[in-house]
């Protein structure tokens, strides 16, 4: 839902130009993104997985790859098909051979130069993060000490190497980078921790602490001369990824007291919907935005004014129910494929 409403700036040309509505998604994006990153990790470790042979690693990246990979194909090339009528609104720009390549393969954002899909640099973040997760689990194993604290060490070696990288190049996007820290701590936590016992008194001081440092990461929304001194001690790049870290303290806690509110009282009410939404958060995420667009671009042979509620109102909706009927699609097709495979062997 956070996904969703943040790229409503792609569909409503009057929020483009308003910077309090500009800021208002990127908050929301963040907290959508960086508890996305954070619980992908933990669910991973919810199974325990050791990788100790060639067969454990087949089993898992087939069934990522295979959760990721068709979807992802299927919406790029209904992409490049908007394109090419000329349906983008900034999405997607023309590309060579070598840009095609590295983005069917949904590795564009190790090389930010091939980025020409602009809404789709989530999905190559999370495959290299399921990509790096069974070298962090191999490597941390073979440490003879507690499992936190090897993958911490793993997981800095790693965060290392992309910072030369990103250094060196200058091609790594920042974004891998940024976020990459929410998805050890999925991992690290997912190996020890239950989420529902991180009660609110626990949680409140980190809230409390991670609000009031925000606004000096933001140095130009600071009055001067304080805003001026702060910006000339912090580098773009490190307030940057030090306002995503505090954003996604909060939004994680609040969210996992909230969530927990819901399930107590609301659950039972709301829960199928959830159940609909839950599971195909990947075929919103690919293709929201479009039902978005396109019901903004319908009220807009209208009337202009009414491109922001029917964006709203009609597109939202259609946003989040229509993707999972893509993705069940896709799975049943990939169930007859794959199925008839392995019964027929």
């Amino acid at each position: 839902m956070a996904i969703v409403v943040s790229h409503l700036h792609f569909s409503i040309p009057s929020f483009k130009d308003n910077s309090t509505v500009l800021m208002a998604e990127t908050f929301i994006a963040t907290i959508g993104l960086t508890l996305f990153f954070f619980l992908s990790g933990y669910s991973l470790m919810l199974k325990r997985p050791s990788f100790s042979t060639p067969g454990d690693l087949w089993t898992y990246l087939r069934k990522r790859l295979l959760r990721i990979y068709p979807l992802y194909w299927l919406a790029l090339v209904f992409t490049m098909v908007m394109h090419s009528v000329g349906v983008t609104s900034g999405w997607m720009s023309d590309m060579d051979a070598g840009q095609l390549v590295l983005t069917i393969l949904g590795i564009q954002i190790l090389l930010s130069s091939s980025f020409t899909l602009v809404p789709f640099w989530f999905v190559s973040a999370i495959l290299v993060y399921y990509l790096l997760f069974p070298i962090i689990i191999f490597a941390a194993s073979r440490i003879r000490m507690s499992f936190r604290f090897s993958a911490s060490v793993v997981g800095l070696i790693i965060f290392a190497l992309l910072l030369a990288v990103s250094a060196s190049t200058s091609e790594v996007d920042d974004r891998l980078i940024i976020y990459y820290w929410f998805f050890i701590a999925g991992i690290i936590l997912g190996s020890e921790v239950d989420l529902p016992s991180i009660t609110l008194s626990r949680s409140l001081p980190w809230i409390v602490v991670s609000a009031i440092a925000l606004p000096f990461t933001k140095p130009d929304l600071l009055p001067s001369p304080l805003g001026d001194q702060i910006g000339s001690l912090l580098p773009a790049y490190i307030s940057d990824f030090l306002s995503v870290v505090l954003v996604g303290i909060i939004g994680i806690l609040v969210l996992l007291q909230a969530a927990k509110f819901f399930k107590r009282h609301l659950w039972a009410r709301t829960s199928r919907a959830m159940m609909w939404i839950a599971p195909n958060t990947l075929s919103i995420y690919l293709f929201s935005g479009f039902l978005v667009y396109l019901a903004a671009k319908m009220a807009e042979s209208v009337s202009p004014s009414l491109v922001p509620i029917m964006a709203i109102v009609v597109g939202v909706p259609l946003g989040l129910f229509i993707p999972p009927l893509v993705q069940m699609a896709v799975d049943r097709a990939i169930d007859l494929m794959f199925g008839r495979r392995r019964s027929a062997t």
